[in-house]
């Protein structure tokens, strides 16, 4: 006779608004996002991201791996998960008070939801993080990171998958074996993350010999006659490799907006970037019909644990899964292609949720499965619990978590296990 398994809920949390055929009850999505959601308006992010199609594919990656989760009776084999998705977005735009006001309260009330898969902007995190700690609901965030959110005290139950540890010595390692002695750096000076790290890796690489020839404000790009100082500047100091530090968007407005004035983008030029430009909305249209060609030779430097034969492995089965979907459609996305969009950390981020599940369970023998799903067990399911469940997965294998919950790399110094990556190629360089 089957055994009844016990149902417990992980909430999805995002700009669910951001992708059409959805319905709601309140913030709730009612309707399935597999039929829903017309999948043929994201197949080309794969290969030209934008953030509503990285949204929906980290959406997909974890509800594959919640799938996975379900099929396998090694893991939690008591336990059925559902997801429910919330939306955070109130119209026309997304704000960290819509979800405070609307998203946090519901799912604070919804009995059944004992962690979150979630978000995809920083300043909505910040807030929902903070919230979701003082309800005792671990919190695993996909698409953001932030030093000020690596605070315990103020937000023990959030785990980071995207970090940047390392960066500036990957920086150096990289300029240095490519014999560069000058750079301009460019970084957003209204934003404390993105200045603390430009700062630390123009410290790293002036102590080892790169001279810096201007900084210059992304900012700028959003201010009338901003995008011709930069481009003026740039030109000035005759700058050929250039950095920028910032999030996705502003890194896409400064690139974008120069490549069209044929300022300082092109094959005399080289573009490093913490991220790379990902445009909200059809490129065509804002940056005009050569946009998918300017995309080409941008670098961004990523951060990851080096693979093992399993994690390998791993990465090769779920590309697999994404290609029986994605295949009828015309597509045949690359384990880079994924990767590229960050499909592999969300993946992980719901296995590492799972796997916390297991941990928690197994740490008392009095624990149960039904303890578990009426947030009985919540107290002991902070931050702390994550660090180190022996979760395999492709972003780590295994999964170690560090201070402040976030990826810890910790097999070789980190800057060796940053990948120099070029955007929109299928091949990595370092």
């Amino acid at each position: 006779m089957a055994t009844t398994k016990t149902n417990v809920t992980i909430a999805f949390i995002g700009p669910y608004r951001w992708l059409p055929g959805l319905k709601y009850n309140g913030t709730l999505v009612t309707n399935d996002i597999w039929t829903a959601v017309n999948m043929t308006n994201y197949i080309y992010d794969f290969f030209q991201p934008t953030a509503p199609g990285v949204f929906y594919w980290c959406d997909i990656a974890g509800d594959l791996a919640i799938q996975a989760i379900n099929a396998n009776d090694s893991l939690l084999p008591n336990i059925h998960i559902n997801i429910k998705r919330y939306n955070d977005a109130g119209p026309p735009y997304k704000s960290p008070g819509y979800t405070l006001a609307h998203t946090m309260p519901e799912i604070i009330a919804d009995q059944d939801v004992i962690a979150i898969f979630a978000d995809f902007d920083r300043k909505v995190t910040g807030y929902s993080g903070e919230v979701m700690s003082i309800a005792e609901l671990p919190f695993c965030g996909i698409e953001t990171f932030s030093f000020k959110m690596l605070n315990r005290y103020k937000y023990p139950y959030l785990m980071q998958m995207m970090t940047m540890a390392g960066i500036a010595q990957a920086t150096y390692l990289l300029l240095q074996q490519w014999n560069v002695r000058r750079m301009a750096i460019i970084y957003s000076y209204s934003n404390n993350e993105w200045t603390s790290q430009a700062y630390s890796i123009i410290d790293y690489i002036s102590r080892g010999g790169v001279t810096i020839l201007t900084q210059l404000n992304s900012d700028l790009v959003l201010t009338p006659g901003g995008v011709d100082y930069l481009a003026s500047m740039l030109q000035l100091v005759d700058a050929r490799y250039i950095m920028i530090v910032s999030d996705v968007y502003n890194i896409a407005d400064v690139y974008y907006s120069l490549a069209n004035r044929n300022a300082s983008v092109g094959p005399d030029y080289v573009w490093l970037g913490n991220f790379p430009p990902v445009v909200n909305g059809d490129g065509t249209k804002i940056y005009g019909p050569n946009f998918f060609k300017l995309s080409r030779g941008f670098i961004f430097i990523a951060g990851g644990n080096m693979p093992t034969q399993y994690s390998s492995n791993l990465m090769n089965t779920f590309t697999a899964k994404v290609n029986n979907i994605t295949a009828p459609l015309g597509a045949n996305p690359s384990p880079f292609n994924i990767g590229n969009i960050n499909m592999a950390i969300a993946y992980d981020c719901a296995g590492l949720l799972a796997s916390g599940f297991q941990k928690v369970l197994t740490s008392n023998p009095q624990f149960t499965p039904q303890m578990l799903a009426s947030r009985k067990l919540n107290a002991y399911m902070n931050s702390t619990l994550f660090e180190n469940t022996g979760y395999r997965g492709i972003s780590g294998d295994p999964m170690i978590m560090g201070p402040g919950a976030r990826i810890f790399i910790n097999t070789l110094p980190e800057a060796l296990h940053f990948q120099i990556l070029y955007h929109l190629q299928s091949r990595i360089l370092a």
